[in-house]
């Protein structure tokens, strides 16, 4: 964003709904999971091939609210924040969800959580997290942008994990 005429859309308090109920807690639960798998591969590439397509996604969704909220609805800065939070959060539920395959019901709970975390923080407390109230073209906009989000994240899921396995077979 600073190369782009827009200031940058996140505010520090918002990032903390963010963190808590898409990395924070996930991380959490996750990790406290038994895993007898061993570990194939390199660890930090495992993980990189894993978080790409969600970064790369809500990247270009909050690039894409921004463009459009700026030049065609002329929404101002504290409801293209408010979309590009919720959007990113949205993203972070898609990877959350595709990392919990298959689901347990531990998982399916943290599902529950993070998605009633985002809903009663962006409801109930909008103030604390600074989110505006959705006006109609703030609801469209969104809407679109998390439809698109889908089969992006899905796209790029699949891409990277077949690029991944099948340089994991070239090792082999």
């Amino acid at each position: 964003f600073i190369l782009l005429p827009w200031q940058y859309p996140f505010q520090p308090i918002q990032m903390t709904l963010i963190s808590a109920f898409t990395i924070g807690l996930p991380s959490f639960v996750l990790a406290l999971e038994p895993n007898k798998d061993r570990i194939k591969g390199k660890f930090l590439v495992n993980v990189i091939v894993r978080s790409l397509p969600g970064s790369i996604t809500a990247i270009l969704a909050v690039l894409g609210l921004n463009i459009v909220s700026y030049t065609t609805l002329g929404l101002d800065y504290a409801q293209v924040s408010t979309m590009c939070v919720l959007v990113t959060a949205w993203v972070g539920l898609l990877l959350i969800v595709r990392l919990s395959f298959p689901f347990t019901p531990i998982r399916a709970a943290l599902i529950v959580v993070v998605i009633g975390g985002v809903i009663l923080g962006s409801t109930v407390f909008p103030s604390l997290f600074g989110i505006e109230p959705f006006t109609q073209s703030m609801v469209v906009a969104f809407a679109v942008a998390a439809a698109i989000a889908v089969p992006v994240f899905n796209l790029l899921y699949q891409a990277f994990g077949s690029w991944h396995a099948k340089r994991q077979e070239e090792l082999v």
